[in-house]
């Protein structure tokens, strides 16, 4: 019925999936022998995750061969072609690249991995637009789960609703019950100029954003990323379950998640994506 926000939407996936890699290069960048990474964890079933990735791999002074790995099963990896990336040899689930000292390889990938569940459910929400507009609902997480939550949203029927808190209970935002595209396409329009601003000389030179500002900044085109299997958008990926609600926690990047190799110093986030029963369904 309104093709231009789907259009809208569309560019603004593909406009955040490229920009991941800046973001998170920009944030590897910035230290030394050192791993940024953003994660989005999909649940399959109790204890079982489809995993994608990105990851800046930063040396320091010390350069040459490193090796390192992505956890779980059937790891798939990719990298970027661009200026300054290196040859990648890929054997037995292993990556190792050749790297000269004070640069940064960008990394993509795709595994199975096994963690622990984040225990959560939803209280007094049921969907119902009447009731998703009173704001009455919460997240309830259980207190076992420790890490901070810096983002959440719950997606019911094509509409988003922002809520926050860092731990227990996260309660609903002013950004309430927009459609995907008009929550997405102002922030595409926002990105672009900022990558276009930060790939100029002045931009990286004078950029003094730290670690978490980037990873506050990418969160929307993550939480896209969240409904794809990749670049290109299928209509279906929207589909949930009747009675569901596609819950999406923003948190700090697990140890199960970690990659292994040569790379000790890592950091990152997690958009940890679930289907949750909606108050009341059956």
């Amino acid at each position: 019925k309104q093709p231009e926000r789907f259009y809208a939407w569309l560019v603004g996936l593909s406009l955040g999936f490229s920009g991941l890699f800046f973001l998170y290069g920009r944030a590897g960048a910035a230290g030394e022998d050192r791993v940024r990474s953003v994660m989005i964890a999909r649940r399959v079933s109790n204890g079982l995750y489809d995993v994608e990735g990105w990851s800046a791999v930063a040396t320091g002074l010390t350069g040459g061969e490193h090796a390192f790995a992505v956890p779980g099963s059937g790891q798939l990896y990719g990298g970027t072609e661009s200026y300054g990336q290196n040859a990648m040899l890929i054997r037995d689930g292993q990556m190792t690249v050749d790297v000269s000292a004070y640069s940064t390889q960008k990394v993509a990938f795709r595994t199975r991995v096994e963690m622990p569940d984040i225990p959560l459910r939803l209280d007094s929400i049921s969907g119902d637009p009447l009731q998703m507009q009173s704001k009455s609902g919460q997240i309830v997480i259980d207190p076992s789960y420790k890490a901070p939550i810096y983002a959440a949203v719950i997606v019911i029927d094509n509409h988003i609703y922002e809520y926050t808190g860092k731990t227990g209970e996260l309660k609903p935002t002013d950004s309430w019950g927009q459609s995907m595209p008009d929550w997405i396409s102002p922030y595409s329009l926002q990105n672009a100029k900022r990558v276009q601003w930060r790939t100029s000389l002045l931009g990286w030179l004078f950029d003094t954003r730290t670690s978490d500002d980037i990873y506050t900044e990418a969160f929307v085109s993550t939480v896209g990323n969240g409904f794809s299997v990749g670049p290109t958008v299928f209509p279906d990926a929207f589909a949930l379950p009747n009675g569901y609600a596609r819950v999406m926690l923003y948190t700090d990047l697990p140890k199960e998640l970690q990659l292994s190799g040569d790379f000790p110093d890592q950091e990152g986030r997690m958009l940890y994506v679930t289907d949750v029963l909606l108050s009341g369904a059956k």
